[in-house]
């Protein structure tokens, strides 16, 4: 018989074991030395031993006919996000988790419900559609409390599509818990250790994690004012200011343009000769309510930085600003080579000395470095 304990572990297994391609690659061989001292699953190795994935594999197995290269991204799709996303945190492997599409937004944002394809893990707050509402797969749980916003870019391989109803009714119960529509699976009340209530707090911190990954997204306390300047008018304003500009990859938002701006060579600081740290080159954008007032590289020196196993921390001081810099100026991304930007979990801005801490809830990995900016507001009306 089939328990949700069976269903919680193959869950836990599927959602923090790293895949057979991240366990035999040299480069993850220290995280997962310190991720077999902890795991019971791929500490045991038993030969009868039925892989998790393979299971997961048949269970998503689709009989979907339209490619997934070829399918635009729109409301009702079922989609594993990027596998590139899947991550070390601490001491498990954050695997790329699937999610419904409920909306599409403006600037190439998706709105999404991560979801389940096991109905056994259901519970109050979980829509689970009948067969003849879901295309491409079997069985689906939608987690109408674990909601977040993401790029348009991060989703990955098409698995299915939702009935309408079905996202309507999503939608509505991401508002009123309470409501449940008549055709939907009822799942049983919960109990005391029920195995569901620690596949919830499993699943919320995969999407917390995945939700931070998000572009301009930023700490709660950390309230940013619109830039009042579109994207393309922005690279427009820096092309005619600065001739051989450019960007690492094309920028899918204001703030990735400021992030992944290139300087041309021309223009960056002078290095101080007696700086034997490392210095990166920075960006200061000026807005007023009229839109940009300035832009230009500065230097960046970077006094200390860290990167324990489960986290990267770094403290520096950028040189060349004026003296009232305000802490919501500042932002401080992880650049990688996939084309992706993570944002500072935390920061600090001392806009006296022109010092600031970063602290990423994730290592640096090889191949990724940091990107600095500060976006200046002058003359703004605050409400």
């Amino acid at each position: 018989m089939y328990t949700r304990k069976q269903a919680l572990a193959l869950a836990r297994q599927l959602r923090t074991c790293p895949p057979l391609k991240v366990k035999q690659n040299l480069e993850h061989a220290e995280q997962f030395r310190r991720h077999l001292a902890v795991c019971p699953f791929c500490s045991t190795m038993l030969k009868d031993e039925i892989e998790a994935w393979e299971i997961l594999s048949e269970k998503l197995e689709a009989d979907f006919t339209v490619s997934p290269e070829n399918s635009p991204i729109q409301t009702g799709q079922v989609r594993i996000l990027d596998p590139e996303l899947s991550f070390w945190q601490g001491d498990d492997y954050y695997n790329a988790p699937q999610a419904a599409l409920l909306e599409i937004k403006p600037g190439g944002m998706v709105t999404l419900a991560q979801v389940w394809p096991d109905t056994a893990l259901a519970g109050p707050g979980d829509l689970v559609p009948p067969e003849n509402m879901i295309q491409g797969l079997s069985e689906i749980l939608i987690q109408t409390w674990n909601i977040y916003t993401l790029p348009e870019r991060f989703m990955g391989p098409l698995l299915g599509t939702l009935a309408p109803k079905v996202i309507e009714s999503a939608l509505k119960m991401a508002k009123d818990p309470d409501h449940l529509p008549e055709w939907a699976l009822k799942p049983m009340p919960m109990q005391d250790h029920d195995p569901r209530i620690f596949f919830r707090e499993l699943e919320l911190k995969i999407g917390q994690a995945f939700a931070a990954m998000a572009p301009g997204r930023t700490a709660a306390e950390h309230e940013k004012r619109p830039v009042p300047i579109g994207l393309e008018a922005l690279k427009a304003k820096l092309e005619e200011k600065f001739t051989g500009i450019g960007w690492d990859w094309p920028p899918g938002t204001v703030e990735e343009c400021m992030a992944l701006l290139r300087f041309p060579s021309h223009v960056l600081p002078m290095r101080a000769a007696e700086n034997d740290g490392l210095t990166i080159t920075a960006g200061y954008f000026c807005f007023n309510q009229e839109g940009m007032q300035d832009a230009r590289p500065i230097e960046c020196n970077i006094k200390y930085e860290a990167s324990p196993p489960a986290s990267y921390s770094v403290n520096g001081v950028i040189e060349g600003l004026p003296d009232d810099i305000p802490e919501d100026a500042f932002q401080c991304y992880i650049k990688d080579e996939n084309n992706r930007l993570l944002m500072a979990c935390k920061w600090v801005w001392e806009g006296h000395g022109k010092r600031f801490m970063a602290l990423f809830d994730r290592p640096l990995s090889p191949g990724q470095s940091l990107a600095v900016f500060i976006v200046h507001h002058t003359g703004w009306d605050l409400p």
